[in-house]
């Protein structure tokens, strides 16, 4: 994901990375690569929860966890197929906009708890105990990075891309 979208960042002309959301490279020139790249990660993380679903045998929460994840595959997919309306307004626009919008709130709300709940759920599965304390801790941070990221969209901060 950081490839395509350091090659889509260096295909549009004047974009910036610490001012800019990605999402804004889905749109106008060069879009399709951003667009792909939605696409591209949204699969590779629904592949990827399938496996894990295939090898933890935790309890409900990793379970519960998982099922996040795949959510959050499906909604960076979609991400592709609605784009946003240049600029990438965190108002309502277009119905791609609008869309957008929604899979963009699913997708990061699903990624930050989803280490949090599997790491929770991890307690009962020996051969994964090890990554317990790791997930939690990484479930807690980026929970926390979706509330400042949240908070920096709305409040229209500077440095957004950055965040």
């Amino acid at each position: 994901m950081v490839a395509l979208w350091t090659l889509a960042s260096f295909l549009r002309p004047g974009y910036k990375q610490l001012a800019q959301r990605g999402s804004e490279l889905g749109t106008g020139q060069a879009a399709i690569v951003m667009n792909v790249n939605f696409a591209i990660t949204g699969v590779l993380i629904i592949l990827f929860a399938l496996g894990l679903s295939r090898s933890i045998h935790g309890s409900k929460w990793s379970r519960i966890g998982l099922i996040f994840l795949l959510i959050c595959g499906v909604g960076e997919a979609m991400t592709g197929a609605f784009p946003c309306d240049p600029g990438c307004p965190a108002a309502a626009g277009s119905f791609s906009q609008d869309v957008h919008l929604g899979t963009a709130v699913v997708f990061f709300g699903s990624i930050s708890i989803t280490p949090l709940l599997v790491g929770i759920g991890l307690s009962r599965n020996q051969s994964w105990n090890f990554y317990r304390s790791y997930s939690i801790a990484s479930g807690l941070a980026s929970t926390i990075l979706f509330i400042v990221f949240s908070i920096a969209v709305i409040s229209s901060f500077q440095y957004v891309g950055l965040v």
